[in-house]
């Protein structure tokens, strides 16, 4: 996020004619170093000793899918709606961009800024927040970071619509560097952790991704929320709320599984 964010500065600089002409060709292109260098690191990962020890037993699953959803749709159902929180993610790095270039007048550069920032501080809140799910549990971090989320996003947006630099970049800081990174730091192993290990990838791949995907369109819906005026801009909030709260309700459904052995997790209770 920091390197794309990094590479865009320049060409956010450039006229809006040579930028929507070939200025944004640039980091479309500079993106195939990325793919090859995820393929790179994909093909050299170790497996897991828990899948290896799965394999060695013959207790893989033939067709992990069928598997999965006899066995852990409801988990299945749990990730696709704690997934939403990616929308919080999509507003702050989409969305907000868009309005306050387009519809506030401030500098796509002074915007750009602040994602950065925010990532940085994301780079040292991550960790530390993982850190602290291994002592409290991975529920109480995810929830906190879900509703900080649902109500940090009002002032923030707030803050675009008045065109205050300083705020913005205070408020922005907070929400997606420091809260946004609770529920973002813990999300692999909650989610990863409701599953057993024969369907462990299976359940996580197809979850998160049916949930990202919905989030994906959030900045698309939050255009078509976006009212005119200086208020026009809280159903998108609202919007963002409402998908930040059921995130934490159905984390709140969940298993916590943070002293969990590994042998035992996904099994029923």
């Amino acid at each position: 996020m920091i390197l794309s964010t990094l590479v865009f500065i320049p060409i956010g600089a450039l006229p809006e004619e040579d930028l929507l002409s070939w200025g944004w060709r640039i980091p479309f292109l500079l993106s195939i170093i990325v793919v090859l260098v995820g393929l790179w690191v994909r093909r050299s990962l170790p497996e897991t000793p828990a899948f290896e020890e799965v394999e060695e037993t013959h207790e893989k699953a033939g067709f992990p899918a069928a598997v999965l959803f006899r066995t852990h749709g409801i988990d299945v159902l749990r990730v696709v709606f704690c997934a939403l929180i990616a929308v919080v993610s999509t507003i702050f790095s989409v969305f907000t961009l868009s309005y306050a270039v387009n519809d506030i007048g401030i500098s796509r550069t002074r915007m750009l800024a602040v994602l950065i920032v925010a990532n940085i501080v994301a780079l040292a809140a991550i960790p530390l927040w993982a850190s602290l799910s291994d002592r409290i549990g991975r529920k109480p971090v995810f929830i906190g970071g879900a509703l900080g989320c649902a109500v940090l996003i009002w002032p923030y947006i707030w803050a675009i619509s008045q065109g205050d630099i300083m705020l913005i970049f205070v408020l922005g800081i907070i929400l997606s560097g420091i809260v946004y990174s609770a529920s973002n730091g813990v999300w692999p192993a909650l989610y990863g952790e409701m599953f057993d290990t024969r369907v462990r990838l299976s359940g996580m791949a197809i979850g998160t991704q049916i949930g990202f995907a919905l989030g994906g369109f959030a900045p698309a819906i939050s255009a078509a929320l976006l009212g005119p005026g200086p208020t026009g801009w809280m159903p998108v909030a609202a919007f963002t709320t409402v998908t930040a709260v059921i995130a934490a309700i159905s984390a709140a459904t969940a298993r916590e599984t943070y002293r969990t052995p590994l042998e035992d997790l996904g099994r029923k209770a």
